[in-house]
């Protein structure tokens, strides 16, 4: 058994690689796909590579089978194929580069150097080849996060060129077993057993390598969200503070570890762990005064009593931010009842026809709150497809 850290490039230069046939098939999606991409991107601005976890390989002679990280090299594949299949046609010198590509990494002999299974081998080497797919194949997942991948290509308007560095930067922990070295069916499943661990646990062991007392005091946060009997509680409370930390985008659930261990990677260059576990701390005690209505104030315990009634689960986010300026001394109360206020009069009216197709991204307004502290003429705006301003809120019916 031998180990190193080794870039992709390296690992897709192999001779075949194929499935060793236990997984239940690609899973990625258009949105995994998206989140991928745009971190792949943001990370990239750092000098340091890229590192993607651990690879485990069984070799016999020229062939490689992955015991563990096939859906990674799948999916990196899939990405060389959108950047081949983005700029094929539009120079001699991006068309030279993509059969570069397509030779070194992507096939062997003129056939797809990686091989997957049954139904999924015959899309992927459709999506090779650049040949048309049918009806159903269009929806499968892989087809899904490679058309995805082409339109963040286009959106991000990222070069050819520019993209093959940041993916060449990827690294993994290559584990090569020779094949009559240790069984892969039990390896395989030894591996996997703990696939399904769940994310705030995921997030958990994260923080306590990092620092065992914030680790300590975020576990306590984790088992007052336990002692309420909803286990989902705690992960609501992660996607919209991961929410607040990416400018109002919501994270995929299924995909929280991830986005939280970009977020500390960003922030911990200018933070220590100690202040960035205290305040996810702070603002998850918050969140527990949202849901529970736990304010002495009658007036803001009724307004967050009504919030909750009217399903206003996407206002929390916001009023976390909301809660911040409070505990800070930026607002007092009396501001913070006239911000429930106007949520609950606006919750109040989207129930009814003439806003049913009205949306508010609560996630953005902390920006219009402090303009509209500092200047009080200042009216801000609640943006989507139609323009509701907060005076139109202010001015429909009271509770």
């Amino acid at each position: 058994m031998n180990s190193s850290i080794v870039n992709v490039s390296e690992i897709l230069s192999k001779g075949s690689i194929n499935s060793a046939g236990f997984s239940t098939g690609y899973s990625f999606d258009e949105i995994n796909a998206s989140e991928f991409f745009d971190n792949l991107v943001e990370n990239s601005t750092y000098s340091s590579p890229i590192f993607s976890g651990i690879l485990i390989m069984e070799k016999s002679g020229d062939t490689f089978t992955i015991i563990d990280g096939l859906q990674r090299i799948t999916t990196i594949n899939l990405l060389l194929c959108a950047l081949c299949e983005r700029y094929k046609n539009t120079s001699k010198k991006n068309d030279e580069a993509k059969e570069k590509i397509m030779k070194r990494f992507l096939t062997f002999e003129g056939e797809p150097k990686l091989n997957l299974l049954s139904e999924e081998q015959k899309i992927y080497k459709k999506i090779i080849f650049s040949q048309k797919l049918t009806k159903n194949e269009v929806g499968s997942n892989l087809a899904k996060t490679y058309n995805e991948f082409l339109d963040r290509i286009k959106k991000h308007r990222i070069s050819g060129t520019e993209l093959f560095k940041i993916i060449s930067k990827i690294q993994f922990m290559m584990i090569t077993i020779e094949n009559s070295e240790i069984p892969i069916r039990e390896l395989y499943q030894a591996l996997n057993s703990n696939k399904d661990k769940p994310q705030i646990n995921l997030i958990s062991d994260f923080i306590t390598q990092k620092d065992a007392e914030a680790g300590l005091s975020w576990m306590k946060v984790v088992n007052k969200y336990k002692e309420l009997g909803d286990k989902s509680l705690i992960e609501n409370f992660m996607l919209d503070f991961l929410t607040i930390q990416n400018d109002g985008k919501v994270p995929n659930k299924n995909s929280l570890y991830n986005n939280f261990k970009s977020y500390y990677i960003k922030i911990s260059k200018y933070l220590t762990t100690e202040i960035i576990i205290g305040n996810m701390c702070k603002y998850a005690q918050n969140y527990l005064k949202i849901l529970k209505a736990s304010f002495d104030d009658f007036q803001i315990k009724k307004q967050l009593i009504v919030l909750n009634e009217n399903n206003g689960q996407d206002a929390y986010p916001y009023l976390m931010e909301v809660m911040d300026d409070l505990d800070n001394g930026h607002i007092n109360k009396e501001v913070f009842s006239d911000i429930l206020t106007m949520i609950n009069s606006f919750m109040l009216n989207r129930q009814e026809d003439s806003f049913a197709e009205v949306s508010v991204d609560f996630a953005s307004l902390s920006k219009e709150l402090n303009k509209m502290l500092v200047l009080k003429d200042y009216v801000p705006k609640i943006i989507d497809e139609k323009k509701l301003t907060i005076n139109e809120i202010n001015n429909s019916p009271t509770l």
